[in-house]
């Protein structure tokens, strides 16, 4: 099991943790993870993410210029597989060969939306130019060619500035990253939120800003923005050199 964005992994938060027990409230480190990110999310605002969709007619794929506002809007890859070679390795559909680069797909998602399997999601570890995927574990009901899924990235990072394009050596392949600030971030997030427990965060109270009782009305708290009220003061500190794609620094 891997959180949902995979922004840390369980062994990057023990030893942040530092000693600390996890809360019983999270029934997993990647439970508690996945939570985090979300919020890191929320707080960050718009970002350009890495995944862009298929630009153009079959042939190799290109980045578009992350200056250019014209350049294709945040995409899905959708599609019926091909060809199943193991459980956990599969070929795209033929229009999509030969389009994406090597890794270009990994850190994905991929969900079954009909057919065989549907209503399944996987974590996309790896993909290559001829249209081979890699999942990071079996599917619990087999896929075959009557599959049709879509593959999207989930978070907001890796950005098209965290990306490294090898065209030097061939075949042509992306290495993506997540930014060290947002590693720290979110494992802040995590402490923050392991702290306060999950009634915190999973009740409304705490972000009402008022409540009213026919004629009546009490104050009861200042009202979060963008759950601004719920980030931990370690994780803004850290969020502070990420710059998003409007051009803004972050809170």
């Amino acid at each position: 099991m891997s959180s949902r964005r995979q922004y840390i992994d369980s062994t990057y938060l023990t030893q942040y943790l530092s000693g600390t027990a996890l809360s019983s409230d999270y029934s997993s480190a990647d439970d508690l993870i996945s939570a985090a990110e979300e919020y890191i999310d929320a707080w960050v605002g718009h970002q350009d993410k890495f995944f862009r969709g298929i630009s153009g007619t079959n042939g190799v794929y290109t980045p578009p210029d992350p200056q250019d506002r014209r350049a294709p809007t945040l995409y899905e890859v959708k599609g019926r597989v091909s060809q199943v070679i193991n459980p956990t390795n599969f070929i795209l559909q033929q229009y999509t060969q030969f389009v994406f680069q090597e890794d270009y797909l990994a850190g994905c998602w991929i969900e079954i939306i009909g057919g065989t399997g549907a209503g399944q999601t996987n974590h996309v570890t790896g993909s290559l130019l001829d249209g081979q995927v890699t999942v990071s574990s079996a599917w619990t009901t087999a896929i075959d060619a009557t599959s049709v899924y879509r593959i999207y990235q989930l978070g907001k990072f890796p950005r098209l500035q965290d990306v490294y394009f090898d065209s030097i050596n061939q075949p042509v392949r992306y290495y993506k990253m997540i930014p060290d600030a947002v590693r720290r971030a979110t494992a802040a997030q995590c402490v923050f939120m392991n702290a306060k427990g999950r009634d915190f965060f999973d009740t409304d109270g705490a972000a009402m800003q008022s409540e009213h009782l026919g004629a009546y009305s009490y104050s009861r708290g200042a009202k979060s923005t963008s759950g601004s009220l719920y980030i931990a003061p370690d994780a803004k500190e850290a969020l502070r050199g990420i710059t998003n794609r409007m051009g803004k620094i972050q809170r």
